[in-house]
């Protein structure tokens, strides 16, 4: 008997012919004998329910996470998907920019665009920014003028020009998201960035530029193209309203199976300035306090524990700001005048530097930054909150000694 006789005699007997009855697959090889039941798997303890409720160190996924910036998403999803336009995102760090950024993907996604992310780095060139793009784009799987152009691109360098003609060529919505942006060093990949946004909206191409970075003004991410801001939409994100940091600390905890004292939340509200990061971060340290002394029930106690070691894992990594910052606190008369300049660098309060912000200034100096259109940050956009930790609490204040 030939092979393919022989595999027909075997199918013929494993398997019952057509019109027979119900299609039957025979056990031939005996299954070994049944396991005993596993034990039921437990369900994390509420330490890591605590970690994922909160998700400090994450972006929020879904728009379900996202609480106070309803405006901003709106404005991007009408700017990007009805007006056609591109868009620059910026904030401090901490304050969510990538987090609105995810959410408004899961909108335009909903309305079948194509959203695409890479992060930049400091010393990348224009070519290398934009060719990890080249293999996600849509209509890439086939045989089109979009192959045959990117085909020109896989091995030369490549300008503005050359990749707006590919682009050109795109035939679904697509939004390309180059997050921290302002992590770029050279002002010449900036500028050819700007270009390709300006040649993208004059050839009316279905793929818009999405630019997340942390600069105060949209000056300090694109220049030289002042033309290209008729095709622009700029979306600063700053910080949210007391209400809305309320809401997602109450929505992280019941996510934790906590709940807040109500003098507990309002604590860590007004500590957090305005910062869904600081927020999450000081609620998540502050829930793991109470859970550690077996309660459910996040206290005002466990609040300033928790402000202590959200404190010390940021002065592990930024002992210089802490060090100039313990020198400036306590100084005679001084620590209303730098509970200003918190406020003014978190909140935006008090636009004009007068005579008593800028006293503040010249005590923690070294830890600020002028920007290019002239405006003063702190050097780590983090560090405003943990300065009024050290202020109205006494956190860190002395964790070296007052050097």
């Amino acid at each position: 008997m030939g092979v393919f006789a022989s595999l027909k005699a075997m199918f013929a007997r494993l398997i019952d012919p057509p019109g027979s009855g119900t299609l039957r697959i025979e056990r031939v090889v005996p299954y070994p004998p049944a396991a005993a039941p596993a034990a039921p798997v437990e369900q994390p303890d509420r330490r890591l329910r605590i970690h994922r409720g909160f998700a400090a160190a994450l972006p929020v996924e879904d728009r379900f996470g996202l609480s106070g910036r309803t405006e901003e998403v709106d404005r991007m999803v009408r700017g990007v998907v009805w007006e056609r336009k591109h868009v620059v995102v910026f904030g401090a760090r901490g304050s969510g920019k990538t987090s609105l950024v995810r959410v408004f993907g899961d909108f335009a996604d909903e309305v079948g665009q194509v959203v695409l992310y890479e992060s930049t780095s400091g010393n990348i060139g224009f070519t290398d920014l934009f060719r990890p793009f080249l293999e996600s784009l849509p209509g890439t799987g086939r045989d089109t003028a979009l192959m045959q152009r990117l085909a020109a691109l896989e091995t030369a360098s490549f300008g503005p020009r050359e990749l707006a003609t590919a682009l050109g060529e795109v035939r679904q919505s697509t939004v390309l998201v180059l997050d921290e942006f302002d992590r770029i060093d050279d002002p010449a990949v900036q500028s050819e960035v700007a270009a390709l946004m300006k040649l993208l909206s004059d050839m009316h191409a279905r793929v818009q530029v999405v630019i997340v970075g942390i600069a105060a003004n949209v000056d300090d991410l694109i220049s030289g193209h002042p033309s290209l801001r008729r095709h622009m939409l700029v979306v600063p994100v700053g910080p949210i309203a007391a209400d809305d940091l309320r809401s997602l600390l109450e929505t992280c905890a019941g996510k934790s199976g906590m709940t807040f004292a109500p003098d507990a939340a309002a604590a860590i509200v007004h500590s957090a300035y305005g910062s869904p990061y600081h927020a999450r971060l000081f609620g998540v340290e502050s829930a793991l306090v109470a859970n550690a002394r077996g309660s459910d029930r996040i206290e005002m106690a466990d609040v300033m524990r928790g402000f202590q070691s959200a404190f010390a894992a940021w002065a592990d990594i930024s002992g210089n700001d802490h060090r100039i910052f313990a020198r400036a606190v306590g100084e005679p008369g001084v620590n209303d005048d730098l509970l200003r300049l918190v406020e003014h660098a978190t909140l935006g309060a008090g636009e004009a530097a007068d005579a008593s912000l800028g006293r503040a200034m010249v005590q923690v100096d070294p830890a600020l930054v002028t920007m290019a259109h002239g405006a003063v940050m702190f050097r780590d956009s983090l560090a405003p909150q943990f300065l009024g930790l050290m202020i109205e609490h006494g956190v860190g204040a002395r964790r070296f000694g007052g050097q």
